[in-house]
Formats: structure tokens, C-alpha cells, sequence
């Protein structure tokens, strides 16, 4: 775990060899956060990137909910998760929320920025009170592979472009209806890119499931009925 590369880093380089990383706009902000802040959470849904984006700025990292040591170190010696080569990635941090108190702490005593990156799939339970991290944190919001991530736009055309009255000329050949829906039905998720869309539906529908059945009522702190929660969905 003190390794500058833990076991963790070396699977997700030879992930890499198989399935290569598609660079993500926000990446700009992670850097410019890193810059400007001692720790930045970066914050989104389950499986749209976070951890792999996030180890592209690590230099070392420790997985809270895969590693078995954690639960002794956050026993005996939680500083120890601390320890290791900057910008270091603390991932699904939020199974032990007094991590963020840990790493405000930390900040503060290191007086340096861009020591520290926190990824969650979920925010900690309502009962745990976390300082607001002011001065220490900064925060960026993920979401899935945008369409000009995915390759199927140039992104010469900004909405913020659009708003300030600027309209760019551009061509851009039409993409067919077929094809359009086939994307929407495949998603965004980074995990789905090489699947088929028969593949991808049946993944996304297990996805839906958990949302009905276990993360509603786990967010919430009460017991969902898993067929009103579809039908809501719905």
C-alpha cells in the first residue's frame, strides 16, 4: 500500500493495454483543480469513468472497497491510507467518511496543492457531518462519454458559443436515424463502448434494477418498494 505504484495501479496499466482510454473533457478541470486546491472529489454515477480518468493525474492509490487491509488501517492507523506518492488517489472513499476529514486534516498540515484526488459513486450517509472542506476542496462533477468524446462530433459547435450569439460554419455529414438511436440505447458508459447494443440493453437494464432495488432505498435511508420505484422511473 506505501508502493508508489500499488497493485491496483499495475491492473489498471494492464487494462489499459487491453481497452484504451478515450481522453475526457473534464480533464482540463481535474488539472486546473489540482492546481488550485489541496484535494479535489470528483463526483458522478456509477461507471461513468471516474476512477479511470482520476488515474491518469495519480501517482498512487489505494481502492477502499477492493482492498482487505483497509478495515485494519482505519482500526489501528487510518493515516496510513494517506501515505504515498502525490496526487494520490483515494477511491470509493465514502465507505469510511471520516476519510474526508482525514484528508482536510492532512491538507492543512502539508500546506501544498493537488495532494489528493477522492472519487464516489455516492454521497456518505445523511447522519455523517463532514466539514465543507472550503479552502481545501474542490470539486468536479462527471457524467458518461459525451458524443464528441465518443468520436461522433467535431465539438465546433459549443452551447456556450450558441448563448453568446456566436454561430460558427461548419459542415458536418448527417448520421442516420438508425444509428442515432442505436448510440442512445448503448449509452455513454465508458463499459459499453465495445458491446453490442443487444449486450449493452440487457447491461443497462441490470443497471436500472440496482437503482430500483438497492440505491434508492440505500440513499435514502428507508425501504423502497423496488415496483413503485420503476414506475416512478417510469
Amino acid at each position: 500500500m506505501h508502493n508508489s505504484k500499488p497493485f491496483f495501479i499495475f491492473a489498471y496499466e494492464l487494462i489499459g493495454l487491453i481497452m484504451k482510454y478515450l481522453s475526457r473533457i473534464i480533464e482540463d478541470d481535474i488539472r486546473g483543480n489540482l492546481s488550485a486546491s489541496g484535494a479535489v472529489l470528483i463526483k458522478g454515477p456509477k461507471s461513468c469513468g471516474k476512477t479511470s480518468t482520476a488515474t491518469q493525474f495519480a501517482r498512487s492509490m489505494v481502492q477502499v472497497d477492493r482492498d482487505h487491509q483497509v478495515p485494519v488501517i482505519m482500526a489501528t492507523n487510518p493515516q496510513l491510507l494517506l501515505v504515498g506518492d502525490t496526487p494520490r488517489l483515494i477511491d470509493e472513499w465514502q465507505e469510511y467518511p471520516e476519510i474526508w476529514n482525514f484528508v482536510r486534516h492532512e491538507v492543512d498540515d502539508r500546506k501544498a496543492k493537488g495532494q489528493f484526488i477522492l472519487c464516489s459513486s455516492s454521497n456518505p450517509n445523511d447522519d455523517v457531518r463532514l466539514h465543507s472542506g472550503a479552502g481545501r476542496f474542490t470539486v468536479v462533477e462527471m457524467d458518461t462519454l459525451s458524443w464528441q468524446e465518443l468520436g461522433f462530433s467535431t465539438g465546433i459547435v459549443k452551447v456556450a458559443d450558441l448563448l453568446k450569439g456566436e454561430s460558427p460554419d461548419f459542415f458536418q455529414e448527417g448520421i442516420s436515424l438508425d444509428f442515432l438511436l442505436e448510440r442512445m440505447v448503448i449509452g455513454g458508459w465508458p463499459g459499453l463502448l465495445n458491446e453490442t447494443t443487444k449486450s449493452a440493453l440487457k447491461l443497462n437494464s441490470g443497471y436500472v434494477d440496482l437503482l430500483c432495488e438497492v440505491d434508492m432505498s440505500r440513499v435514502s435511508g428507508v425501504k423502497r418498494d423496488p415496483i413503485k420505484v420503476r414506475s416512478l422511473f417510469r
